[in-house]
């Protein structure tokens, strides 16, 4: 089992109600190669995860207004993954190196039948069929990719470097309700440092979510409607090292 049977307590005079062990079967295929002598390096993986008797978290009243699991009779995620890194036109540019990854998911409820959400109206329900639903947290693709060049001047060393990072709408609930979807979105970010090598010490100028993109980090569904937990506007930072 991956995780282990548990009982929602939902009050005194209740019985606990059991949540039944999540268990996973899971096949994976990978690949881990170098080329363009040392220059180049990727790493993928196609995997096949079946789950049964998926946990899933709900917070409603009706289940004694605590947080309640509940099993998804089996979810299926299939998927691949692959990052690269590569040190670009050695030729003609010096430390000029590209990181990046993506993933792909196809990630289902197989079978969720009898399952408790909120309905498009924001009511609890209960004996909902969320079969062939969207799992949640799992975009259908993602990556990201960062780009960095390094300048030997003077006492120590100049770097610079961009980084970008997308994904595909997320859900937040099982049921797959519009409301509380997070649509895509894109991330951009840069920074400019360098580092006194003699003395390890560094100063780096850096700005994350440039262009104020407003997302969710996180997200609580109630009875009452949903509170999301907003991820951070634009920030711009500079920032002071010094190993030792």
């Amino acid at each position: 089992a991956t995780k282990a049977a548990t009982y929602n307590t939902l009050g005194i005079y209740d019985p606990p109600d059991y949540v039944r062990p999540e268990r996973l079967r899971a096949w994976e295929l990978g690949l881990k190669t170098t080329g363009l002598d040392g220059r180049l390096r990727v790493n993928a993986a196609a995997f096949d995860y079946d789950i049964q008797d998926l946990q899933q978290i709900y917070v409603s009243i009706f289940a004694g207004g605590l947080t309640s699991l509940q099993n998804a009779a089996r979810g299926r995620v299939r998927g691949i993954d692959v990052d690269l890194a590569a040190q670009l036109w050695p030729a003609r540019i010096d430390n000029l190196m590209l990181t990046a990854s993506a993933a792909w998911l196809a990630a289902r409820y197989a079978a969720f039948p009898d399952a408790s959400g909120f309905d498009d109206q924001g009511y609890f329900r209960t004996n909902q069929d969320y079969s062939g639903n969207r799992i949640v947290r799992t975009p259908k693709f993602s990556a990201s990719a960062m780009l960095n060049k390094a300048w030997f001047l003077g006492a120590g060393v100049l770097g610079a470097g961009i980084d970008v990072y997308y994904t595909a709408a997320t859900d937040y609930e099982a049921s797959n309700r519009l409301l509380t979807r997070q649509d895509a979105y894109w991330l951009l970010g840069a920074r400019l440092g360098y580092l006194f090598t003699h003395w390890g010490f560094s100063l780096t100028a850096s700005v994350r979510n440039l262009t104020n993109t407003a997302y969710f980090a996180g997200l609580v569904v109630n009875d009452f409607g949903f509170q999301p937990n907003l991820a951070p506007p634009r920030i711009w930072a500079l920032q002071l090292g010094w190993g030792f």
